[in-house]
């Protein structure tokens, strides 16, 4: 399928429209959550030959929900940290029947997110070209009203302009292992263009270390959607408050992030445990069944 070429502001003017026809009185998180599910996706997420937009756009409502539920099951087990970090933004995936209403409005948003392009700005197989963009951002904007952006003092910078300006500040490439952080980062515009500015000299951000952090919630989840669209690699680390008045925002966060890891590793090891019990009692059984013969 030829996706539609567009830019992140327009395509989230899209989806709040779509969002908005569907007249459901569930939170912007439902809105936001789908769009940064199917910005997850790459081709290679549809094994049997077909564009990952058809396979998408071929789901009915109750399908799409499934769906969308297996995509984080499987970014779970790709990075189980920063999923964890993505809690607000899949929270409502949790119930097992959800209501009429509330399918055919992800319906209509995940269909709104595909036609309008979004697979071609995150789901470039080129990671340089995933860094030129932060669609979570522009539609966290326009989903959130005024008065909640003033209240939040959430204030997107334009990303043209934060790209010179990081570029500027990096006109020699860092040595590997470096460290940036950014305590006020609402979806992670700053950290977007630094991914990028090192991409384009060479570098690879998988080789440094990054926090970032916002009083919003969903700011903050978005961040960690973000991390693994833009390919920041395995340190990072993402907080949710104030750090200003805590002063602890990325040692938290790293606490959190061995506790998880340190979580998944035992219910990794837990997994591979039962089923070589699983397979030993099959062998046994097969066994038992040829002596019975």
């Amino acid at each position: 399928m030829r996706l539609a070429r567009t830019t992140p502001y327009k395509l989230a003017e899209k989806i709040a429209a779509a969002w908005h026809a569907a007249n459901t009185s569930e939170a912007i998180a439902v809105p936001l959550g789908v769009t940064a599910t199917l910005a997850l996706l790459g081709q290679q997420d549809v094994h049997d030959g077909r564009d990952v937009a058809q396979h998408v756009l071929s789901l009915d409502a109750a399908a799409l929900y499934g769906f969308l539920r297996r995509v984080w099951a499987h970014a779970w087990l790709y990075d189980p940290y920063l999923v964890s970090c993505c809690r607000p933004l899949a929270a409502w995936l949790d119930a097992e029947e959800p209501a009429d209403e509330l399918l055919r409005a992800i319906h209509a948003v995940a269909r709104s997110a595909v036609t309008g392009g979004l697979l071609g700005l995150t789901g470039h197989p080129d990671p340089v070209e995933r860094c030129h963009y932060d669609v979570l951002g522009a539609l966290l904007t326009v989903l959130r009203s005024p008065g909640g952006r003033h209240a939040l003092a959430e204030h997107h910078s334009p990303p043209d302009l934060t790209t010179l300006l990081v570029q500027l500040a990096l006109l020699e490439t860092p040595e590997a292992g470096r460290s940036f952080d950014d305590c006020a980062a609402g979806t992670g515009g700053m950290i977007r263009a630094a991914a990028l500015t090192l991409r384009l000299s060479g570098a690879d951000p998988a080789d440094y270390r990054w926090s970032m952090g916002d009083l919003d919630p969903l700011a903050a989840a978005c961040c960690a959607v973000n991390a693994m669209i833009w390919g920041l690699g395995p340190h990072v680390l993402i907080f949710c408050g104030d750090t200003l008045a805590s002063g602890n925002g990325p040692a938290l966060a790293a606490r959190r992030r061995r506790e998880v890891l340190d979580r998944f590793e035992h219910l990794t090891y837990a997994v591979t445990g039962l089923q070589a019990v699983i397979e030993a009692a099959q062998i046994i059984t097969r066994a038992a069944r040829r002596d019975a013969a």
